[in-house]
């Protein structure tokens, strides 16, 4: 069996939080690595040689945000009364999801000539901070998620499943769109829990899984 991690998200966080990164590898399947940043934020070659040093199987990419930019910022032109703190969190929230489809395709492109619809796949933010090893086990037709809530909301940035699951999982800018083209502007935590809900995903919400980011922690990798 193989994993397939999908790391996003600001570079900018990545090569201090290695040891996260590390924390996130299987120790029970080999893994697949795709590092996938915007274009503006990507690694530059001495980073990618200490990537390729310290893990196997490694792909980089890097991608242009201009059209996704666009796309959000033409939903939000006519919305006056939205301030601009709000509409940057917006962009943001949309940006983040369009790298996360992007970043699912792209890699099931470049292993078409594997198996890959049998290997567990899992979703990683690069500033996601990972004190322990995660779930070295999971099960099939199961989607995993960090155990913590926001009220209705479930905390959106990590997630490991069968393709199946994680292919729904990131498929979630298109429950986006359709909300935000209807005028409903909801935080990405809300609309996972929409999305995941009607496409009646199994998940499990579990401690083994990172509830915190890098810049919430007191600890540095």
């Amino acid at each position: 069996m193989k994993l397939v991690n999908l790391i996003i998200g600001q570079k900018r966080n990545l090569m201090n939080n290695l040891k996260s990164i590390s924390n996130c590898q299987s120790n029970k399947f080999k893994n697949i690595n795709f590092f996938i940043f915007w274009e503006d934020d990507s690694l530059n070659n001495q980073e990618r040689k200490v990537i390729i040093e310290k893990y196997e199987n490694t792909y980089f990419k890097s991608i242009k945000k201009n059209k996704f930019e666009n796309k959000i910022k033409k939903i939000l032109k006519n919305k006056k009364n939205y301030t601009k703190n709000i509409k940057n969190s917006i962009i943001g929230n949309y940006l983040q999801y369009s790298l996360v489809q992007y970043a699912f395709i792209y890699a099931s492109k470049k292993l078409k000539n594997e198996n890959y619809e049998n290997f567990f796949w899992q979703r990683i933010r690069s500033d996601t901070y990972v004190k322990d090893k995660i779930i070295d086990n999971p099960q099939k037709k199961m989607l995993y998620l960090p155990g913590t809530t926001h009220g209705y909301g479930i905390i959106d940035f990590h997630a490991i499943g069968t393709y199946e699951e994680i292919k729904i999982y990131s498929n979630m800018i298109e429950t986006l769109n359709s909300l935000y083209k209807t005028n409903i502007f909801v935080p990405p935590e809300i609309a996972l829990r929409m999305h995941l809900n009607k496409f009646k995903i199994r998940c499990i919400l579990t401690n083994k899984m990172p509830t915190a980011l890098l810049k919430n922690s007191s600890k540095k990798e």
